[in-house]
């Protein structure tokens, strides 16, 4: 049976993709709408009382980065933190099913 978290974490994995995709095609604004996406739909569920979350720095640099026009580095800054933080939620998620 799927799980709320589980849902999300495959509509997360499918931006990702996605996000992926562009980047191949060198689509940086359409990569960095997709992670923000990502990131927006993950919100804080990853967070748990066991871990410390150094990435919301990170995000700063990425939008400013992005705000520069570096959209490439911000996509790159994004997608780290998007692929952090999902890992921390499917950690949690297995971690709360045992």
């Amino acid at each position: 049976m799927i799980n709320a978290n589980q849902l999300l974490i495959q509509k997360i994995e499918a931006l990702l993709v996605a996000a992926d995709k562009a980047v191949k095609k060198e689509e940086w604004a359409l990569a960095n709408t997709l992670l923000k996406e990502g990131l927006d739909t993950l919100g804080d569920l990853y967070v748990s009382s066991d871990i410390v979350d150094d990435t919301g720095m990170k995000l700063v640099l990425a939008s400013a980065k992005e705000n520069e026009g570096s959209l490439q580095v911000a996509a790159t800054i994004r997608r780290r933190v998007l692929a952090a933080r999902l890992s921390l939620l499917r950690e949690k998620n297995v971690n709360a099913a045992s």
